[in-house]
């Protein structure tokens, strides 16, 4: 019995490791109860392999290596694609045109195949590999709990923002519904142009003649969604999470926690407001769970994210990632659709719609079409970023004509574009926020900010203000506060150490 546990042992850390690995990579973002059903799939799928070559090879030692290296191919498939993707065309004739995929199924099903035949002809004891295979996944398995155990235990880190102070509550007039609209990665005018070669100056012009104050020096506080999320949302910098010693260097929970229970929300919520969030499928903006109200296109997708960003890194991923992006297109289009009807509710709502468009991934070309992924990806981008401009204008419009009062509407980006550079250098220098190109950071941070703020136009706003500001304008227009206008900064960073920050200059160019 005991050389039979011993001998299982690795098949089934193996199986757990790549949920527990993905876990870790995302403390904060993945509720604990969200892990039951990939634990379960987990599980099932070691059984399945264990089963399967036991009736195959009638030996345990050999039927738990050979589910060992299946569980290993099966869960790091995307990675194995990622390399081949990179490495192996330099050595693959220019004649010869070869989807990673089918060069990773090649070499996997060779080595499997291979690794069956010699293990099923083998005639001596495994004892020695059995004791290797064990070994190797306890110290995989140590390593990722060393992260995720303190996280678990630990309640502070998971604790929500302290209040900011100068906000008070007082009795409310007649409120306006207000929206706020964050279109993920959407760059500054200037920056399209100069950088992508697209003259956006059409869109910024329909803005203002309904009305709006686009803020065309305007640059994000944080160059990743989230850090500037939980800016934005609760009206100040977030220094106190980066020095927290509690935290670990890449626990995002205490900023995760910062957008599910900001301090916006919960100030509009004591003037009587309802709380409206359209589900973005990404992380804390997908699951405000303090919201009133929380729609999406279907219900199929509450508490399976988790599960399908890990199904995208398995040998499953080529055959369910056009149903991914199908959800996401119809997630996006959702929005567009509805957002508009909030309009008709009798009381007063603040929106919250995080759109993750015109960021990658490319869904739509410039007629909201399925877009050829082999164009360059700054095209994909234009012409993504195209199509979201028509469907905004007309949001705005349905939200003003179903209106019985003005509503205040933010259009905002958490940042720029990443395809300008940033993407790439934060994955091959991820330990290091300081050695970057600065035009490369600046484009980052310059972001389409524009407001609709009804009686007053543009007072209170200006040219540069960016987004840590943008409610401090809000609460102090229409609720007669007298919230302290910030000092507008911007920061860099990214990698495994995302709260050490570089301070990027403001620019007037």
């Amino acid at each position: 019995m005991r050389k039979a546990i011993r001998t299982i042992i690795h098949p089934i850390i193996f199986g757990l490791y790549p949920v527990l690995f993905l876990y870790g990579e995302n403390l904060g973002e993945v509720a604990s109860y969200d892990l039951l059903l990939p634990l379960a799939f987990s599980l099932a799928l070691v059984i399945s392999f264990l089963g399967c070559f036991w009736v195959l090879l009638r030996d345990m030692d050999k039927s738990a290596a050979m589910s060992s290296l299946s569980l290993i191919f099966f869960f790091f498939y995307s990675g194995f694609s990622e390399f081949a993707s990179s490495h192996l065309p330099l050595i693959v004739s220019t004649n010869i045109v070869l989807h990673p995929y089918y060069i990773v199924n090649f070499f996997s099903a060779a080595f499997l195949t291979l690794s069956f035949i010699l293990l099923r002809d083998y005639k001596g004891g495994l004892g020695p590999l059995t004791t290797f295979f064990n070994v190797i996944a306890s110290i995989l398995l140590v390593f990722n709990l060393i992260d995720v155990v303190p996280f678990i235990l630990s309640e502070d880190v998971r604790r929500g923002v302290d209040n900011p102070g100068d906000v008070h509550v007082i009795s409310g007039k007649s409120m306006p519904d207000i929206y706020y609209i964050i279109l993920d990665g959407y760059s500054r005018d200037d920056v399209l142009l100069e950088s992508l070669g697209h003259n956006n100056s059409g869109f910024s012009d329909e803005l203002r003649a309904r009305g709006f104050y686009v803020a065309d020096k305007s640059m994000s506080n944080y160059a990743t969604t989230f850090l500037s999320l939980p800016s934005s949302l609760n009206m100040k910098y977030i220094d106190h999470v980066s020095s927290n010693t509690t935290r670990l260097p890449h626990d995002l929970s205490m900023a995760y926690n910062l957008i599910r229970d900001n301090e916006v929300q919960k100030y509009l919520k004591s003037k009587g407001y309802t709380i409206v969030n359209f589900r973005s499928s990404w992380g804390p903006t997908d699951d405000i769970r303090s919201a009133d109200l929380q729609l999406s296109f279907s219900q199929f997708r509450e508490n399976n994210d988790f599960f399908l960003v890990l199904l995208q890194t398995t040998a499953l991923s080529p055959f369910i990632e056009h149903i991914i992006w199908d959800f996401r297109r119809n997630n996006i289009l959702y929005v567009f659709d509805e957002l508009s009807d909030v309009a008709l509710m009798p009381e007063p709502t603040f929106t919250l719609s995080h759109v993750l468009c015109p960021h990658a991934p490319f869904l739509f070309d410039r007629d909201g079409g399925v877009p050829v992924q082999t164009m360059d990806s700054r095209e994909l981008y234009v012409g993504q970023l195209v199509y979201v401009n028509k469907r905004v204008l007309g949001v705005v419009d349905e939200i003003l004509s179903k209106s019985d009062e003005p509503p205040v509407i933010i259009l905002q980006a958490d940042h720029g574009a990443g395809i300008l550079g940033f993407n790439n250098a934060c994955v091959n220098n991820p330990l290091d926020n300081r050695n970057y190109d600065d035009k490369m950071v600046e484009d980052r941070v310059k972001i389409l900010n524009a407001y609709l703020l009804p009686g007053g136009g543009s007072e209170g706003l200006y040219e540069s203000i960016s987004p840590v500001n943008s409610f401090r304008v809000v609460f102090n227009r229409y609720f007669h506060e007298n919230l302290t206008m910030l000092e507008d900064r911007s920061y860099f960073s990214c990698g495994r150490n995302p709260f050490d920050f570089r301070e990027v200059e403001h620019t007037t160019a």
